[in-house]
């Protein structure tokens, strides 16, 4: 399966877009944040990190606890992708979404 990325509006800082507080999704693992991002390549899903996201927090929350996100549903299967180890792979109901690794 190859998937290609969403958009995101602003990439210098994922968590908070602008002013108007609008929020980039994100989920926590391992103490390291995965966000949404866009990214041109193709990626293909390869095994499941993590069978859930434990806690959804709110929007404008960063809280560093293991499989915590500000967007995704508890129950969101994770996926490790083939190409990049910085990068993973959400499932939706909607369709897949990347997530990349903020340094």
């Amino acid at each position: 399966m190859l998937l290609n990325g969403c958009s995101v509006t602003q990439q210098d800082n994922p968590i908070q877009q602008n002013e108007e507080k609008s929020y980039v999704p994100y989920v926590i693992i391992d103490g390291d944040i995965y966000y949404s991002y866009e990214l041109n390549d193709e990626y293909t899903k390869e095994e499941v990190l993590a069978e859930v996201i434990k806690k959804v927090v709110p929007s404008d929350t960063i809280v560093k606890e293991d499989l915590t996100s500000n967007y995704y549903n508890e129950g969101t299967l994770i996926y490790t992708v083939k190409e990049d180890n910085e990068v993973l792979i959400i499932e939706k109901e909607t369709g897949d979404e990347i997530l990349k690794r903020y340094e």
